[in-house]
């Protein structure tokens, strides 16, 4: 079962790694991440927050739509295309197969997040530019430059050389070469000297410990995504698995907000009021707040994230995880794929 298991996430995570919307997802992400820090000039006494805002909800759209586009293209479509009677009419139980779809489609969503949380981390480090009189971080923007320009590069020329896919050499050559351009720019100061490689990190003010706490809490809120897409991808179609996951990050965003409202109403409402109440308290408590884990304002107004929360909230993720994929499982069970 272990070696069926890894043969179905291996497969789903290099279909979902070549899919073109990676590659301009990933693009369109990592250059709004670097004119975000040119965008949040002269908003804030401290620019570098609304900086972090900004790139948090970046990496939050990006990889919303990396998960809805990847879950339906390796679900939906391969019931639709009936490539999926393949698989489970082989000693493979239904179990698994939504399992492994669902840890395939979460691999290649980690892989094409992480150049853009490097990239996130080398503008950090860049910091806004308040004034004219602040000069640019040299060593971020040429090993910045350098890593992508390379990545894209050799990526163009080994599809045209050798035939390799030009979006998976991307996404693998871009994620290793933008960690190599961050552990460089963590070694080399601005003045191009020297520096401890935990100096950024441990520097008074820093603020790398808690955007990586709060980019780890925002990559569990993906993973609900990837869990929503595979649940939705057993019934629906492709456009349809895309609006459901779209919709269920609105209503995560706002189910908190809603019961708030709602439990403040009077308690001689009427009849209708009181069943909208009653339903928004049953949405409430089967679906996981966005608020838990989008810690953006938090960290804008220098609120800390402490070990405990993190860990607390990862917890709250797994088991939401866990209850979604149960019910996919559910569905699939009874779902003709011949």
């Amino acid at each position: 079962m272990f070696t069926q298991l890894l043969a179905i996430i291996r497969n789903t995570f290099v279909e979902s790694i070549r899919q073109p919307i990676m590659a301009v997802l990933i693009m369109a992400g990592a250059l709004t991440l670097v004119l975000s820090t040119a965008g949040a000039a002269n908003t804030l006494d401290d620019d570098n927050l609304m900086f972090i805002q900004i790139a948090l909800s970046t990496l939050l759209i990006a990889g919303l739509f990396m998960a809805g586009f990847t879950a339906t293209g390796v679900l939906s479509l391969e019931i639709e295309n009936k490539t999926a009677l393949t698989v489970v009419s082989k000693p493979v139980t239904r179990p698994l197969f939504i399992v492994g779809k669902y840890l395939g489609v979460a691999a290649a969503l980690t892989l094409a997040m992480w150049p853009m949380l490097m990239v996130l981390l080398l503008c950090l480090r860049h910091g806004v530019l308040q004034t004219a009189a602040q000069h640019a971080d040299g060593p971020v923007l040429v090993f910045g430059i350098v890593s992508f320009a390379v990545a894209l590069g050799g990526s163009m020329l080994a599809n045209y050389l050798y035939r390799f896919p030009f979006v998976s050499t991307f996404v693998y050559s871009l994620a290793a070469l933008s960690t190599l351009a961050v552990l460089l720019v963590l070694v080399v100061g601005k003045e191009w000297d020297l520096q401890p490689i935990t100096r950024e990190i441990t520097a008074e003010n820093s603020k790398f410990p808690q955007v990586l706490l709060g980019a780890l809490l925002l990559y569990e809120a993906l993973l609900i995504f990837c869990a929503v897409a595979i649940l939705a991808s057993t019934r629906l179609g492709q456009v349809m698995t895309i609006l459901v996951t779209l919709g269920f990050a609105v209503l995560m965003n706002q189910v908190g907000a809603l019961r708030a409202k709602w439990t403040a109403t009077e308690s001689g409402a009427g009849l209708v009021e009181s069943v909208i109440q009653f339903l928004i308290n049953v949405l409430y408590h089967i679906t996981p707040d966005l608020n838990f884990l989008w810690v953006a304002d938090d960290l804008s107004t220098g609120l800390s994230l402490s070990g405990t929360y993190v860990l607390t909230v990862t917890i709250y993720t797994a088991l939401f995880i866990l209850a979604i994929l149960a019910l996919a499982v559910a569905l699939f069970q009874t779902r003709e794929v011949g």
